[in-house]
């Protein structure tokens, strides 16, 4: 079982402006980061469940098996982030700029990702059963093999090089090609 380190979002913010990028396995549950600048930070596997980062610049940074749970990502920004097999369950992430990001894996069951910009990010094999993807850009997006299940999706726009899981049907779930 990880260990996570517990620490304030003020020393957390004051030790990033130091140059400091290294903040593995932390604990911020339920911390205010909003607008917070934590561009290219590595926080593999910190827990940051509840967490409200919506506005923040989470550009380049690392947050495989992070776990973002419930956490408020709504307008942020998470382009070229990576969020392989984090936990994102029921995370608020309207709006959010996740173009590019790596979602392997990641568990999106119940998110919110409606208006979200997902051009080109691969989150192939993702669980995103539940989710909100109303309006959200998928151009060139790769879902092979995620799980779509109950899936709301109407008005997502798509384009030839949308890769989709076998199956599935992006006419049934009122999605636009462009």
């Amino acid at each position: 079982m990880i260990e996570h380190k517990q620490t304030s979002a003020t020393k957390l913010l004051e030790r990033y402006r130091k140059g400091e990028v290294d903040f593995r396995n932390v604990n911020l549950r339920s911390a205010d980061l909003q607008e917070a600048d934590l561009c290219g930070a590595d926080l593999r596997g910190a827990d940051l469940s509840g967490v409200n980062l919506r506005g923040a610049d989470l550009r380049w940074s690392n947050l495989t098996n992070a776990i973002l749970s419930e956490a408020n990502l709504a307008n942020a920004n998470l382009s070229a982030a990576k969020l392989a097999e984090a936990d994102l369950s029921w995370a608020k992430l309207s709006e959010a700029n996740l173009s590019g990001a790596d979602l392997v894996t990641a568990k999106l069951w119940e998110a919110n990702l409606r208006g979200a910009d997902l051009s080109t990010a691969n989150l192939s094999r993702v669980d995103l059963s539940w989710a909100k993807l109303t309006e959200a850009s998928l151009i060139g997006t790769n879902l092979s093999g995620a799980d779509l299940s109950w899936v709301n999706a109407a008005g997502a726009r798509y384009d030839r090089t949308t890769i989709f899981p076998d199956g599935f049907d992006p006419n049934y779930y009122k999605m636009v090609r462009v």
